[in-house]
């Protein structure tokens, strides 16, 4: 949901993850959401809004996990 507008983004998947027991050992969420430019960059925008939020970039959970591993 667009914070502003209150207008639905899109109809989407989220999957939550708890840590300890991601696949990081961190709180993790995946969302699954169509795949055209418009409403991603929306999603992706609303998002940014939220304290804390955080892109993964590529490669990221498994270097995190790497490194739990290897702790």
């Amino acid at each position: 949901m667009d914070p502003s507008s209150k207008e639905v983004l899109d109809k989407a998947l989220v999957l939550w993850f708890p840590g300890p027991n991601s696949f990081t050992g961190e709180d993790c969420a995946e969302f699954h959401v169509h795949g055209g430019p418009a409403v991603i960059s929306s999603v992706l925008s609303a998002l940014s809004l939220i304290d804390g939020y955080k892109p993964a970039q590529a490669g990221e959970f498994t270097k995190q996990r790497y490194i739990l591993y290897v702790k």
